[in-house]
């Protein structure tokens, strides 16, 4: 909630529509989200940055003014796509190996609030 009242804040994820639907309506999150943009709505997912290109220009913002946040090094190499900041969630998808490069490293989603 106070990251919503602070910024922008959008989804992309590789789940399609429908499952991500129900997940914000049973969590009641959906409103939290300005735009949510899934595998149905871009010919490449993850590590292909066509959504977070997608979010920019319906957003009208710069990938200056973007942090992506992601548990997997497909996240990770989606932001740096676009020319985004990437944060990685520890504790998600996949390990933070050194291979993987993020901008910042978070142990929880309120850790974002603390990113300059």
């Amino acid at each position: 909630k106070e990251l919503h009242q602070r910024a922008t804040v959008g989804i992309f994820t590789a789940v399609g529509r429908k499952a991500i639907e129900k997940v914000l309506e049973r969590y009641e999150i959906g409103g939290f989200f300005h735009i949510v943009v899934t595998r149905n709505d871009v010919m490449l997912i993850k590590p292909y940055d066509e959504g977070l290109r997608l979010i920019l220009s319906c957003l009208r913002i710069s990938p200056a003014q973007m942090l992506f946040i992601g548990d997997s090094a497909r996240d990770v190499a989606a932001a740096k796509g676009v020319g985004a900041k990437s944060a990685f969630l520890v504790g998600g998808e996949q390990e933070l190996s050194p291979e993987i490069e993020p901008d910042h490293v978070i142990h929880s989603m309120s850790d974002i609030l603390e990113i300059k």
